[in-house]
């Protein structure tokens, strides 16, 4: 994920809550993807399970993360 964009310029652009949250709420469904195709990939029930259980972490953390934006105030 870091090699590919310049880290220091994405940290001067996350100027609000509110901006923070949306990369944040981004990278998290990117990783429900990823790992979804890797369980439809795996050749084992073990890393399929595996995979599954990954998915449902970071579905969570989106949950969480759209909570959080839902509850910021306009301005953030």
């Amino acid at each position: 994920f870091t090699r590919r964009i310049d880290v220091n310029a994405l940290l001067k652009c996350m100027d609000t809550t509110r901006k923070a949250l949306i990369l944040a709420l981004d990278t998290e469904r990117s990783s429900v993807k990823y790992f979804d195709e890797l369980a439809g990939k795996a050749e084992s029930k073990e890393a399929k399970d595996i995979y599954l259980n990954l998915v449902d972490e970071e579905r969570r953390h989106v949950a969480l993360i759209e909570g959080l934006i839902a509850a910021l105030p306009p301005s953030a």
